[in-house]
């Protein structure tokens, strides 16, 4: 497989990983390509994983689909909002799931307070 993703995530409860790009929030030539390179990405990691895991166990990962991998692209908040509509569009229909940092941050900030709140009640 050639290229290299940020993060490829195996949970043993999970039959396949998961794919995570990360992206920079200050746009550099390489940190923040077009939305058409990051779905370029994410096709060739798609297709090397699923390589990889029907060379191992073709019985289990015969029939495996491009769109069986999960896959999310996390970027800063103003990097989001340069994203142009067909770009998010095209992610959407190549099942990226677009995340930021800061709804990242928010939600592990409500899972800590909920989980105070669930301890406190106790």
């Amino acid at each position: 497989m050639i290229g290299l993703s940020d993060l490829i995530i195996h949970a043993s409860e999970e039959k396949v990983p998961k794919i995570v790009e990360l992206k920079r929030e200050v746009k550099t030539g390489y940190s923040a390509p077009s939305g058409q390179k990051i779905v370029d990405q994410i096709s060739t990691y798609r297709a090397g994983i699923i390589e990889i895991l029907q060379a191992k166990s073709p019985h289990d990962f015969g029939s495996l689909s491009m769109y069986s991998i999960d896959a999310f692209l996390i970027i800063g908040t103003r990097a989001s909002s340069d994203l142009k509509s067909f770009e998010i569009e095209r992610l959407e229909n190549e099942k990226v799931q677009i995340i930021t940092y800061d709804e990242i941050i928010d939600n592990a900030y409500r899972l800590y307070h909920d989980s105070f709140e669930i301890i406190e009640k106790k």
